[in-house]
């Protein structure tokens, strides 16, 4: 007898066929509150100069990680989400600072400074998030300075962040504040700040750096850091608006340091959201091996070999400690990636199959995605996300009453309008060479119950499946 579907997953496919992206014939509502007034900002800044602050004003886009790879800027991609985009802080130097910054997009920063963002969120996505990094840090044993690009905690994300709309949970297109700082005496005189100046501490956030866990100042073993804004997905009927967003997000980005050095309060490290909520996707284990022994029928007369998923990226503040990179992961979501590494031809008959358990189906995440990367350069190339894989494990298990929870996609240099089917671009970077190593890697975005990425142990891990020639 087949096995039946508990109920949680079906309720999880209930919210899944209803939930924006998949049948929809209009644009969910949404409304959109006025801007803070440039006025607004400029009483702000005088209310902190007033305060006793140097402002110095800085910059807020998006940053082209691939081109800058390609071109040299950067020594990799840094596993970049494949057509995702990234938006980044350029900030001036603090007063009195004299070390040279691994970048642009790189700051230190004094205990007692701040760093303040005023503008707005993105328009409706799946998710959006904010988070300061642990960039680089220099390590006296080596005497060398090691990229580590580890969080430094939880985000401010889609789930979490104050603006006005979050009363009505929407929380798009609004105002918010940001203020990125290790000192709650510096925070709260900011925010007084701001009150004086007319705007709402409703929509204030801070975003805090754990002095426990850094080595702040100006000096050549301070630690640098890296603001990150991610923005994924657009919801249907707002795509224009977020491609305008990502060209122009606006916002200013004050510098924020006291004439006379104050006396520090560090925050002490907040408590992480939890992962896990003991649902789990194991229920559908039998599903996948049912569609594991499918895709190796449709295409028995090849070599397949198994590739096997396995933790790609710790969490940031394992990697401060162990003094690893981890490429900017985020405490959001999941990381996974299958070995060994493989190569693609241009023959029709060597290509990959990926498979498994849709996470946004089953409720365990947000949205979840799968990208292609060379293993050089760390650069995704291809991917796709869960609203699109959505129905494509009909191609192989049409008849399983789970099929819904699962999809199976093909990879290949050559898709020859196949559906279901996404081609590695040939060639240099972007692209891929034909002799070019390559992994994939997963990804499964915030889990709505707890506001943060789901568990290793409550999902079923993604799979492939690389075909050849038989020789």
């Amino acid at each position: 007898m087949k096995r039946r579907t508990s109920r949680i997953i079906l309720c999880a496919l209930l919210m899944f066929l209803v939930t924006p992206g998949y049948a929809q014939d209009t644009p969910p509502a949404h409304e959109k509150l006025a801007s803070i007034s440039p006025k607004k900002i400029a009483a702000f800044r005088t209310e902190l100069e007033q305060d006793g602050f140097i402002v110095k004003e800085g910059s807020f886009g998006t940053v082209d990680v691939v081109t800058l790879c390609c071109s040299g800027v950067l020594p990799s991609c840094l596993g970049n989400n494949g057509n995702f985009p990234y938006l980044m802080f350029t900030i001036p130097p603090g007063e009195g600072q004299t070390v040279g910054k691994t970048n642009p997009w790189t700051f230190q920063l004094r205990p007692d400074e701040a760093i303040v963002l005023i503008g707005r969120t993105p328009p409706p996505v799946s998710y959006f998030s904010y988070r300061s990094y642990l960039m680089t840090r220099y390590y006296a044993s080596d005497q060398t300075r090691k990229k580590i690009f580890a969080s430094l905690g939880d985000t401010l994300n889609d789930l979490t962040i104050k603006t006005k709309g979050m009363r009505a949970g929407d929380p798009f297109d609004q105002d918010t504040i940001i203020v990125t700082t290790a000192d709650s005496g510096i925070d709260k005189r900011i925010r007084k700040a701001a009150r004086r100046a007319g705007l709402q501490e409703d929509i204030i956030n801070t975003d805090i750096i754990p002095s426990s866990a850094v080595k702040l100042g100006f000096n050549s073993d301070s630690d640098e850091f890296v603001f990150l804004h991610r923005v994924a997905l657009p919801k249907y009927g707002y795509e224009d608006e977020v491609s305008a967003y990502l060209q122009n997000p606006g916002g200013v980005v004050l510098r924020v340091t006291p004439v006379t050095p104050a006396a520090v309060d560090p925050y002490p490290m907040p408590r992480l959201r939890v992962r896990g909520t003991g649902v789990t996707e194991i229920d559908l284990m039998d599903d996948l091996a049912d569609l594991r022994q499918a895709i190796l029928a449709k295409y028995s007369g090849l070599t397949a070999t198994d590739l096997v998923a396995s933790v790609w990226l710790t969490e940031g503040f394992d990697a401060i400690q162990r003094g690893i990179e981890v490429l900017g992961e985020n405490r959001d979501t999941t990381y996974l990636k299958v070995d060994p590494l493989f190569t693609l031809s241009e023959d029709p008959n060597d290509f990959l199959v990926v498979y498994g358990v849709n996470h946004e189906a089953t409720g365990k995440a947000t949205y979840a995605n799968f990208t292609v990367y060379g293993a050089d350069l760390l650069i995704g190339v291809v991917g796709q996300h869960s609203r699109d894989l959505w129905g494509s494990a009909q191609d192989y298990i049409p008849a399983d009453p789970n099929v819904n929870y699962l999809y199976a996609w093909k990879v290949a240099r050559h898709c020859s309008g196949e559906a279901h089917c996404a081609e590695v671009p040939i060639g240099d970077c972007p692209g891929l060479a034909l002799n070019e190593q390559m992994f994939v890697a997963f990804r499964a975005y915030l889990e709505k119950v707890t506001r943060v990425g789901p568990t290793y142990s409550e999902i079923m891990y993604d799979r492939a499946i690389k075909f050849s020639p038989s020789q």
